[in-house]
């Protein structure tokens, strides 16, 4: 029988997230979600990860929202501010958080 933890590790929220370890560094420095260290360990509640996503969910035309993304940044040749296709970088990722 397997029992499915509510506690994540940093690599398994990264996992879970679809994201690079390196960002969930970046995002646990800056506060974004709360923590819980655990024997020297820093764990993350998967409803944790979830609340954040929610909350951070924007529509498309939140221009506050997008205003650093590059990815997504309207410019003269652009004027729509459509999504322009980029080559999946060399070990995945998330362009768009990095």
């Amino acid at each position: 029988m397997s029992i499915e933890s509510p506690l994540l590790s940093m690599k398994e929220a990264a996992e879970y997230l679809g994201v690079s370890l390196r960002i969930i560094r970046n995002l646990i420095d800056q506060n974004a979600f709360k923590v819980i260290p655990l024997a020297g360990l820093i764990k993350i509640r998967r409803a944790t990860l979830d609340a954040w996503l929610e909350q951070s969910e924007v529509y498309r035309d939140n221009e506050e929202a997008f205003s650093g993304s590059k990815r997504f940044a309207r410019t003269a040749g652009n004027a729509e501010g459509t999504e322009q296709a980029r080559p999946m970088r060399k070990g995945g990722g998330c362009p768009h958080l990095s």
